[in-house]
């Protein structure tokens, strides 16, 4: 199977206060999760390869166009086989990982998803990401 598309893993930083702990603050990873335009699912930005663009610089326009996020992307990961959303079909990606610079309120594709940050391995980010090996993946990222 032919790698056909690229996917990015969007991480950033974020403190939180503890709680029970007065002003101690601790650093949790977290990745920015965006909507398929299909079925509404949770996803990472992803996209056709194309010729004449490199697969990283492809990694950070879609990561734009689908979340309104701009980064460095640091890390080009082994492939990845996954079954896609919108359908049985699986495909194979390229896989980069991006740490999140900026953050838009207004991107190209706003009107066609919605977008939130989940904490790495979090319940919720277990529980909004159908795909168990999506989730690995993103783990394994911060790891």
């Amino acid at each position: 199977m032919q790698k056909t598309h690229v996917l990015i893993v969007p991480l950033r930083h974020r403190k939180l206060k503890q709680h029970g702990s007065g002003n101690k603050r601790i650093s949790v990873m977290e990745v920015c999760a965006i909507t398929s335009r299909g079925k509404g699912q949770w996803i990472v930005p992803k996209g056709y390869r194309k010729r004449k663009v490199s697969d990283k610089r492809l990694a950070e326009i879609e990561a734009f166009e689908e979340a309104g996020i701009i980064g460095s992307v640091r890390l080009e990961l082994s492939d990845l086989t996954l079954r896609v959303v919108e359908g049985t079909k699986k495909r194979r990606f390229k896989v980069y990982v991006m740490l999140v610079i900026q953050e838009f309120s207004s991107w190209p594709e706003k009107h066609q998803r919605k977008r939130c940050w989940l904490q790495v391995g979090g319940k919720q980010m277990n529980k909004s990401i159908r795909s168990k090996k999506l989730c690995n993946l993103i783990v394994a990222c911060c790891g």
